[in-house]
């Protein structure tokens, strides 16, 4: 059993360079993440940049509403979702927990 979670230790503590490459490929969560990301900043400045466009019209008394963009933003939100739902579904799960717990190693005396 010591021997056991020396091994599980080892493994799970390797530096990174010596730690198995894993598969990346273009569809992964770690790519749908970063792009619900930059997603969400591109939202912000086109919602600042309307916001301004709306107010000045506003102002002019010649406001035109516009849905173009909110079709555009419900569009892209929900390919994003669409495209998450395999990932959650296929990702690896973790390792059950042992049914025995690990003993601390204990200290010798020097």
């Amino acid at each position: 059993m010591q021997n056991e979670s020396n091994c599980l230790c080892e493994e799970f503590f390797k530096p990174p360079e010596q730690q198995e490459p894993q598969a990346h490929s273009f569809f992964s969560s770690e790519h749908l993440g970063v792009s619900l990301v930059v997603f969400g900043i591109v939202t912000i400045a086109l919602a600042a940049w309307r916001y301004n466009q709306v107010f000045w019209q506003i102002e002019r008394g010649n406001y035109r509403p516009d849905r173009s963009i909110v079709w555009l933003m419900t569009a892209v939100v929900m390919v994003l979702g669409l495209l998450s739902i395999p990932l959650l579904l296929s990702r690896n799960r973790l390792p059950s927990v042992p049914s025995t717990p690990i003993k601390p190693h204990s200290r010798q005396p020097f």
